[in-house]
């Protein structure tokens, strides 16, 4: 056989591992084929699916009833020769982030507030950012949090809910939205007293007609904290 048949043989047999490979992902055992110059299959090897494994990476951050999937996890492939394992194709494993801090479901009462509120607001926020700057309201209602991206300017009781602490609010009312906790106030640290958890929703003013449509004190209001604190 000359040097440009074994070349071409050579493709043949990859074309045919890279095929295999895909079609068998989760079977765990298949044939590898090779083509005969007569153009018949030869059967070459026995395959085997190496499986991936799974490796979590635990936060504190987090809470507990909180998993996410940082990678999916791919399977190998080889065979074997000689009673030893030829890898072809390496596994690559899954990545899982789990949390173990506090639980974070809670169901809850909601308002809206701006820095023109009556109770004598100054605009600046009392949680600093991470970077510790404090901010002020009138210059945005969003945060730009380096892991969640923009996120809403939330109000809570900070000893229940850390500064820079991540939530998605569900209202019931539109689409879910992610706030972080960079404010306080007094009506927030009053309710926790009682057992209620309020969150006050940063706007613009206090005259935007979405704060009274934002008010639900149902107590009804889901909040799922998807990170404690910073």
């Amino acid at each position: 056989m000359n040097t440009y048949l074994l070349h071409m043989l050579g493709i043949l047999v990859k074309s045919c591992v890279i095929t295999v490979f895909s079609f068998f992902q989760n079977t765990g055992e298949s044939t590898l084929y090779a083509i005969k110059e007569n153009n018949e299959l030869s059967p070459m090897v026995v395959n085997k699916i190496i499986p991936y494994e799974t490796i979590y990476e635990y936060n504190e951050k987090m809470p507990y009833n909180i998993m996410k999937v940082i990678s999916e996890g791919k399977n190998g492939l080889g065979y074997e020769e000689d009673g030893n394992l030829k890898v072809l194709v390496e596994a690559e494993n899954a990545r899982v982030e789990k949390g173990t801090g506090a639980y974070g479901e809670f169901s809850g009462i909601i308002t809206g507030y701006g820095p023109d509120c009556k109770t004598g607001c100054t605009g600046i926020l009392y949680c600093p950012t991470k970077a510790g700057k404090y901010i002020n309201l009138y210059d945005g209602i969003y945060y730009e949090d380096e892991e969640y991206g923009t996120v809403r300017i939330l109000a809570a009781a900070v000893s229940k809910f850390p500064c820079g602490t991540i939530m998605e609010v569900k209202t019931g009312k539109g689409e879910p939205f992610l706030g972080i906790v960079m404010d306080t106030g007094s009506a927030m640290r009053n309710a926790l007293k009682k057992g209620v958890i309020h969150i006050d929703v940063a706007f613009e003013t206090e005259r935007d007609p979405k704060v009274s449509a934002m008010t639900d004190f149902s107590g009804n209001v889901k909040y799922s904290v998807q990170r404690w604190g910073y």
